[in-house]
């Protein structure tokens, strides 16, 4: 007997069947009409979560959210033309910060390219550079050849996606008709049913890299020749079982761990005496990184956030070795003696289980003791300044948004200030908080949506603390919150501009520094808060910011909290510590 469908239908229903199989939670879909089928197919799913958002560029980076709090990925669906393209800057930090994706593009017919037809562009492979692979779903036909093409690259796209922690793209080229209630064939019921049962079978192989003997031993011939050893944690994302192997390795090698604050490190239950978090302020004076160089360096994460750090791994005569999954160079200064492809955790693991006869520890107890000291001091100074500095001082707020949060609490930072912020003056803390950044590339697009994103896959509270650059250019991001009641809380930090480039020497030179470097913006984030349904509140004291943070985790839609700053005095505040702490930490380390 013959069943009528719709091929369009049917092709996007085998693939949606196929990836709820592989255990796909969650679709970013933008509204359409080639991508008809796939929204249709996403629609009559019972297992996936459909979240619809108007602009594709919110969409991407929403996705991208999601992707990175539940760790699995997350599929995206656009349109043809020109809304494949809104989807890059989402694509090109998914792939620099390895978060796994499945983009999903309808298509015209490839006989309609280069011909004028309405809304079509050359989609093949249209992310070239910033994709780990790119699939071409082919048009749709009714026959087993055809199936077995869509199966061989659903399964193939997954796997490559979710091993390699990467966006994969699928090219989906569709012929009208696209509504399920037209017939396009008719097709053998029997067919029919084998074709559905081998895609809701389908099944991968996890990628699981083997660590290698010869790395261990390098290691342990490495820690035995040093006696001053650091380990160096970049942007990373841990789990408490991760984070108990780092500290006792730590503990038993005698090592210090300079954890950056995208490391999460700092924000943990242990918090050991060897985990220094005021590195990126005191390793700003040379003399310092000079005099406390180290002889052996690994570094687990990605390249540390602040300028002082790298210039201190650039510039240190250690040997040094990075460790991370795929085996990347995470140094922009190419300075790396070792690069060893395999999970720290795994690493370190094989390496606690040594004994002391087989890791020989010796120690300059001398040396060790003073980068503590200087660690300690720089934390009082720091300290001393918040509580002397008036309101408001982004250091601070930022401080104080860590201390007022629950625990368990995920925060997302904005990059260009409130990252580097986080980085010098964020204290340890005894919260598990899970900290997000997009570090990939450290653009300022698509923040608002991230931390959409990330909230709408977790049910503790979210924070999201950005700058008023960033907060405009994601202003369509606040859709997704007031659509689907997201309680965010968002930490407006606005210094009526870009205050980073007041860091930078461009500032001091004689130009029209205001209009074509700051670009203060003059708008009023109130109304825009309240245009989209947001409880918006102006933070004027130390006192509004506590009562506002516990009024908005109570809430069941999205607060901003604006904070007004004069960049030009929290610039001298900031240049006040580092200078402090400058001559703190040189008087220490010169001590005999």
């Amino acid at each position: 007997m013959k069943q009528s469908i719709n091929r369009n239908i049917l092709w996007s229903e085998l693939f949606v069947s196929a990836i709820e199989k592989l255990g796909v939670k969650h679709a970013c879909i933008s509204p359409g009409s080639r991508n008809t089928p796939l929204t249709v197919a996403f629609q009559h799913s019972k297992k996936i979560k459909s979240f619809i958002h108007v602009d594709e560029r919110s969409s991407g980076f929403f996705a991208l959210g999601l992707a990175n709090k539940t760790n699995k990925p997350v599929v995206i669906v656009t349109t043809s033309g020109t809304a494949t393209a809104e989807l890059y800057p989402a694509i090109i930090e998914a792939y620099q910060q390895r978060v796994p994706l499945i983009i999903c593009t309808a298509d015209r017919p490839p006989y309609l390219l280069n011909t004028g037809a309405n809304q079509t562009i050359n989609q093949v492979d249209i992310y070239h550079n910033h994709i780990h692979k790119y699939y071409s779903a082919d048009l749709p036909e009714i026959n087993s050849k055809a199936f077995n093409h869509l199966f061989s690259i659903t399964k193939s796209a997954f796997s490559e996606s979710i091993n390699y922690s990467r966006p994969v793209h699928i090219n989906f080229p569709f012929e009208k008709p696209f509504e399920p209630s037209t017939e396009t064939d008719k097709i053998d019921k029997r067919f029919l049913k084998r074709t559905k049962d081998k895609f809701k079978n389908i099944s991968i192989a996890l990628y699981n890299k083997k660590l290698r003997t010869s790395d261990v031993i390098f290691i342990l011939k490495h820690i035995g020749n040093s006696k001053r050893r650091i380990i160096l944690v970049g942007p990373i994302k841990v789990n408490n079982k991760e984070t108990k192997l780092l500290f006792r390795f730590a503990k038993k090698t005698d090592s210090l761990i300079l954890a950056d604050g995208l490391s999460g490190l700092r924000f943990t239950k242990f918090n050991p005496k060897n985990l220094i978090c005021n590195h990126a302020s005191f390793l700003r004076s040379e003399d310092m990184r000079k005099k406390s160089d180290p002889d052996l360096i690994i570094q687990i994460g990605s390249a540390p956030t602040s300028n002082s750090v790298l210039e201190f791994f650039a510039n240190s005569k250690a040997v040094k070795v990075i460790i991370n999954k795929f085996g990347e160079l995470k140094d922009p200064s190419r300075t790396t003696d070792k690069i060893i492809a395999a999970e720290f955790s795994e690493l370190f693991e094989i390496l606690n289980k040594k004994t002391d006869k087989e890791l020989k520890i010796q120690t300059d107890k001398n040396w060790f003791g003073k980068y503590l000291e200087v660690d300690n001091q720089s934390e009082e100074l720091k300290r001393n300044n918040f509580i002397n500095s008036l309101f408001p001082f982004e250091g601070s707020i930022i401080n104080e948004v860590i201390n007022l949060v629950p625990d368990s609490a995920n925060i997302m930072i904005s990059n260009s200030l409130p990252v580097r912020d986080l980085d010098s003056f964020a204290s340890s803390s005894n919260k598990n908080i899970d900290v997000f950044s997009n570090r990939g590339a450290s653009g300022i697009d698509g923040i608002i949506s991230t931390a959409s994103g990330i909230k709408a896959a977790d049910k503790n509270p979210t924070f999201l603390i950005i700058g008023d650059l960033a907060f405009y250019h994601d202003i369509t991001g606040l859709l997704a919150l007031k659509k689907y009641s997201l309680p965010l809380t968002i930490i407006l930090l606005n210094n009526s501009g870009g205050g980073i480039f007041e860091l930078l020497p461009i500032a001091k030179e004689k130009i029209d520094f205001r209009n074509y470097f700051k670009t203060p913006l003059g708008i009023d984030f109130g109304d825009i808060t309240k245009a989209f349904n947001g409880n918006y509140t102006n933070i004027k004291s130390w006192n509004d910011l506590s009562k506002e943070i516990k009024k908005a985790v109570k809430r069941k839609s999205f607060s901003v909290l604006e904070v007004k700053i004069d960049s030009q005095k929290t610039l001298q505040v900031r240049k006040n510590i580092w200078d402090k702490v400058k001559q703190t930490s040189e008087l220490l380390i010169n001590e005999n």
